[in-house]
C-alpha cells in the first residue's frame, strides 16, 4: 500500500514537470540523456527572455513615433516660422535672378560686339568684291588690248594650211606665189611682195600627221585682204592633188574667245541670224535690220534679249578672269588640242600658231 503511493506521487511528478518545461516534449523520457534534459530546460528559459525583448524594442520605438507625431500635430509652425521661410526662399530667388541678370547683360554684350564686328566685315567684304570686280575688268580691257595688239602686228599675214611637208622653206615663197597669182587670175610668175614665209613653230609632224602651217606676210595689205576675198568665194584651191586653205592669221586669244562663242554661234545658226566677227575682238549680229554687238560678258543678257533668243551661258568666255562661286573648282587653264601629238614643246608651239583641229573651223568664210 505504501509503495503504490510512492508511485503515484512519482509519475505526478514528472507529468507537472514536463507540463511546465515546453522544451522537453520532444525528448522521450525513457530515451533522453541528462545532457540533453538540460539543454532543453535552458533553452526553454531563453526562448521567453528573447521573445520579451524584441516586444519591448517594438514598443519602445512604437511609443517614439507616436510622441513625434503628436508633438508636430499639438505645436505647428508659427506665423515668425514661416514669414522667415519665405524670406529665405525669396533672397534664393532674388539672388539667382540677380546672377541671371548679369549673364543676360554679358550674352548681350559679346552679341552687340559679334554683330558689330560682323557688319564691320561684311563692308569689308564687300569693298573687297567691289575692288576685285573692278581689277577684273582692267584685266579684261588689257587682255582685249594685248589682243587687238597681237592681230594688229599678224593683221598682213596669211596662214596657209594644206601645203605639203616635202616643200622646203627655199620653196615656199615661188610655191604660194603661184597659188596666190592662181586666185587672182594673174600668171603665177607675177611677183608678189612678201616680208617673210616660214611654217610655224612646230615640230616636224610624222608621215600619217597633216602638214604644218605656213606662216606669210605681205606688204601690201589691200593685196592681203584681195586674196582672201578671192578665197572665200572660191570652193576648192588645190596644189598638188591636196586641198589648200587660206586663213587670217590670229591671235591665240582671239581664237580662244572664238571657241568659247561656239554655244552662241550655234544658236545663231539655227536662228538663221547672220553674223560677223569684228576687231577688237566682238560678235556683231545683224537682227531685225539693227546691228547689235557682244563685247564683254556683261553684254550677254540684253544681247540675248534683243535678239529675241534664250539666254545662252558662256562659261569658258574670259573665265580665267571669273571669280569663282563658293563650292566649285577654279578655273583651269585649256588644254593643247587632242588631235596632235601631246608634248609640252608642241602646247607652246600651238599657244603662239593656233594649229590644230579647233582652228579649222574659223576660216574666213566665218
Amino acid at each position: 500500500m505504501a509503495m503504490g503511493r510512492r508511485d503515484s506521487v512519482h509519475t505526478s511528478h514528472r507529468q507537472h514537470r514536463s507540463q511546465s518545461t515546453p522544451g522537453l516534449d520532444n525528448i522521450p523520457p525513457k530515451f533522453g540523456t541528462k545532457s540533453q534534459r538540460t539543454r532543453g530546460r535552458s533553452a526553454a528559459k531563453m526562448a521567453p527572455l528573447e521573445h520579451e525583448a524584441l516586444h519591448s524594442e517594438d514598443s519602445l520605438s512604437a511609443s517614439e513615433d507616436g510622441v513625434r507625431d503628436t508633438e508636430q500635430s499639438d505645436h505647428p509652425l508659427r506665423f515668425s516660422e514661416m514669414t522667415k521661410f519665405a524670406a529665405d526662399i525669396k533672397n534664393s530667388f532674388a539672388s539667382a535672378i540677380t546672377d541671371l541678370r548679369a549673364d543676360f547683360i554679358s550674352l548681350s554684350d559679346r552679341l552687340s560686339h559679334t554683330e558689330r564686328a560682323e557688319a564691320k566685315r561684311d563692308r569689308a567684304v564687300e569693298r573687297l568684291t567691289s575692288t576685285v570686280s573692278s581689277h577684273t575688268t582692267h584685266l579684261i580691257l588689257i587682255n582685249r588690248h594685248l589682243e587687238d595688239l597681237d592681230n594688229r602686228g599678224s593683221r598682213q599675214n596669211i596662214r596657209v594650211r594644206g601645203i605639203p611637208e616635202h616643200v622646203e622653206t627655199a620653196q615656199i615663197k615661188p610655191t604660194l606665189q603661184a597659188v596666190f597669182n592662181d586666185l587672182l587670175d594673174r600668171p603665177k610668175d607675177t611677183n608678189i611682195e612678201f616680208v617673210r614665209a616660214h611654217r610655224v613653230l612646230a615640230p616636224h609632224p610624222s608621215e600619217t600627221a597633216p602638214p604644218r602651217d605656213i606662216i606669210y606676210c605681205l606688204q601690201n595689205f589691200p593685196l592681203k585682204e584681195e586674196i582672201l576675198n578671192k578665197a572665200r568665194r572660191n570652193e576648192k584651191i588645190l596644189f598638188e592633188a591636196h586641198a589648200v586653205t587660206l586663213f587670217q592669221d590670229l591671235s591665240h586669244i582671239t581664237l580662244q574667245n572664238r571657241r568659247a562663242m561656239r554655244p552662241m554661234i550655234t544658236a545663231l545658226r539655227e536662228k538663221g541670224i547672220p553674223y560677223r566677227w569684228r576687231f577688237p575682238f566682238a560678235l556683231n549680229a545683224t537682227f531685225a535690220g539693227r546691228q547689235h554687238y557682244l563685247r564683254m560678258p556683261e553684254d550677254l543678257p540684253a544681247f540675248c534679249e534683243q535678239l529675241q533668243i534664250p539666254l545662252i551661258d558662256l562659261p569658258d568666255w574670259y573665265r580665267e578672269f571669273r571669280i569663282p562661286a563658293q563650292g566649285s573648282s577654279p578655273p583651269t587653264t585649256p588644254q593643247a588640242s587632242p588631235s596632235r601629238p601631246s608634248s609640252s614643246k608642241k602646247a607652246k608651239a600651238d599657244k603662239y600658231s593656233g594649229s590644230g583641229s579647233n582652228r579649222s573651223s574659223y576660216n574666213t568664210k566665218a
